[in-house]
């Protein structure tokens, strides 16, 4: 049985020219309670990006180093690297078969 009753939905739309003035108290409450929600919802997000870039960078000097380290082996050993990458690749090539 069918009723011309509204939804509970229907309750929640305000008219086009705004809330009722009983409502001003709490649709300011309300909208301060959205404000404060989204400025930490924005602050933790703001801390999650800067630990990003903080360990990119460590990532990133970590990488530099063991790219100094082994131009330093190549430069000091280049005979004994480059046999060691063809025993490598080697054993790679008969792995892969």
């Amino acid at each position: 049985m069918e009723t011309n009753t509204p939804h509970a939905s229907a309750k929640l739309l305000v008219p086009a020219e705004g809330p009722p003035e009983h409502a001003n108290g709490s649709a300011q409450a309300r909208q301060h309670r959205a404000h404060r929600t989204v400025d930490r919802l924005a602050t933790v997000v703001h801390e999650a990006a800067d630990q990003v870039v903080a360990r990119g960078e460590a990532w990133q000097a970590v990488q530099d180093r063991l790219v100094a380290q082994t131009r330093e082996r190549v430069r000091q050993r280049p005979l004994a690297i480059v046999g060691i990458a063809i025993a490598v690749g080697f054993l790679m090539s008969r792995l892969m078969r």
